[in-house]
């Protein structure tokens, strides 16, 4: 989203530039668990491309809630618009983050 538009447009606008070739006015909530794949060598490439800190690209299965969720990801990309960062990662808790950010160090 635009930078010079302001702050409080942008966190509500944020992340929802889809939400009219969807046909909808608020982002839908997914609550899958599981996604299909096509078969089973396909799944656990695509498995293994997201447990393994990969982004989801077209044509590949989110495989598994945990690993890839279209709300999650949703709010990932706006909270990185409003941070003006090139990415934003979602964790479930904060020791969740603490722990990623010392394992990664």
């Amino acid at each position: 989203m635009d930078n010079d538009v302001a702050l409080d447009t942008r966190a509500v606008h944020s992340a929802r530039e889809d939400l009219t070739a969807l046909g909808v006015h608020v982002p839908p909530i997914d609550l899958s668990s599981t996604y299909p794949v096509p078969d089973v060598a396909t799944g656990g490439a695509d498995y293994e491309h997201l447990a393994t800190g990969g982004a989801l690209t077209q044509g590949q299965s989110g495989v598994y809630q945990r690993l890839w969720n279209p709300t999650v990801a949703r709010f990932e990309r706006a909270l990185a618009d409003l941070e003006d960062a090139e990415e934003g990662v979602a964790f479930a808790s904060g020791m969740a983050a603490l722990s990623a950010v010392l394992w990664h160090a």
